[in-house]
This record gives structure tokens, sequence and C-alpha cells, in this order.
């Protein structure tokens, strides 16, 4: 995966996510979660209610910043980017919501 690469919007970005980390309250909600989507790949979290599913996409989608980990979108590292720095991973022709509503549709 090479920084700065060219996304085709028919397929969409490569998804890295390595040792994904949250905690509220003390309590561990995510723990060292890894995970890899290819181009054009799809992917299921399954879990009981409050395992973590829906915090996983929010964390990837940069709605919740994890405590430690790298979520990484082709390549680049996208925690702690501004919400304008990562629309540019947003396949161009998808409305914002759009590319939204297919990643948080991966398994919440």
């Amino acid at each position: 995966m090479s920084e700065g690469k060219t996304v085709d919007p028919k397929i969409g970005p490569n998804i890295d996510v390595a040792g994904l980390c949250k905690s509220f309250a003390g309590e561990r909600v995510l723990d060292g979660i890894d995970l890899s989507i290819p181009n054009g790949g799809s992917l299921v979290l399954l879990g009981e209610s409050g395992s973590g599913k829906t915090l996983t996409l929010k964390c990837i989608m940069g709605l919740v910043k994890p405590d430690s980990g790298a979520i990484r979108i082709d390549g680049r590292d996208t925690v702690g980017l501004s919400g304008r720095e990562r629309d540019q991973f947003r396949p161009v022709r998808q409305p914002p919501r759009l590319a939204q509503c297919r990643l948080s549709g991966v398994g919440a």
C-alpha cells in the first residue's frame, strides 16, 4: 500500500486496523482489535450486545478517537485526522453520507 494512492470509486479504499483499544470509565471495550478489509471486500462483525461492534465502526469512521492502535486507509494512518482530511479517502463519485453508510453497513 502506498501513501497517496488513488482510490477507484467503484472499489473503495483498503482498510487496516491494528491494536485498536478504547475504554470508557475504566472499562476496556475494545482490546487490541486487528482486522483488514481489502479493496472491494467486506467484513461482518458478530458479537453480543455491548461487545464493541458499533464502537469499532465509529473508530474507523473517525467519529470516536481510540485510546491506542492504528487505523489505516490505503496505508495512511487516519487516527487524529480532521473530518476534512478524512474526506479525501471517500470515493469521489459517492456523496459523503453514502460513503459513511457503506462503511457503517459492514456489520454494526
